[in-house]
């Protein structure tokens, strides 16, 4: 999913834009703006289905367009939350960050479902052979876009987060995850063809990206 940075960015700004300041309007914006993330996952997944179009051009495409769209509402830093919506980025629950809770929460309940549930054996079915996965007769509509849904909420969350962390909106705000969600996925063991992967391998992969990251900064690498 190419589209997910834009997406990020678009749902961050959202999020500062429409609460500016006010706690009252926390709670609406937040389930709006998870909704609107949602939405666009799964309108992902019937562009797909429609089309015929390969995920990598649709998604793309869609990026381009959220992107687009970002800009026309925010040029610049818009907006401001209020300080207790930024809890969510610096709070602590018994000394371990909360974002970073929510993370590893998440990062459990999907690795559950992918391996426990009847809808984890689907997606890596559909993954491995599409058709395959047709003949016996698995709705791949309908897992595409429970997929694709899920991707669009966690791109949602990612964007409020960022609103937390930052304080303000910022239209360029999530451009450089598009990449950061594709990278530790692969190195974490999951194929691009589909069919094989998991969370902890992802896990695992975003641990070593930032670790090295760590270690180059430390090295003063990055400034020549």
């Amino acid at each position: 999913d190419l589209s997910v940075g834009s997406l990020i960015s678009l749902t961050s700004c959202l999020t500062s834009g429409l609460i500016n300041g006010d706690p009252d309007r926390v709670i609406p914006v937040v389930i709006g703006v998870l909704a609107l993330g949602t939405f666009v996952g799964v309108l992902n997944a019937g562009l797909v289905v429609t089309l015929r179009v390969h995920p990598l051009i649709v998604t793309l495409g869609m990026g381009a367009v959220l992107q687009g769209v970002t800009l026309l509402y925010a040029l610049g830093p818009i907006g401001r939350v209020p300080r207790s919506f930024t809890v969510l980025a610096y709070g602590r629950i018994w000394g371990i960050p909360i974002g970073a809770t929510l993370a590893v929460i998440l990062c459990i309940l999907i690795a559950l479902l992918l391996r426990y549930l009847p809808l984890g054996r689907q997606i890596y079915a559909l993954g491995d052979d599409a058709n395959s996965a047709r003949l016996v007769g698995l709705r791949r509509t309908r897992i595409l876009m429970l997929v694709y849904g899920i991707s669009g909420f966690c791109c949602a969350a990612t964007g409020l987060y960022l609103a937390a962390r930052f304080g303000v909106g910022q239209p360029y705000s999530g451009v450089n995850y598009t990449l950061a969600s594709i990278t530790p996925v692969v190195l974490g063991g999951t194929l691009l063809s589909g069919g094989k992967g998991g969370v902890i391998g992802t896990l695992f992969g975003a641990f070593l990206i930032a670790l090295l990251n760590n270690l180059l900064n430390f090295m003063d690498v990055s400034k020549h």
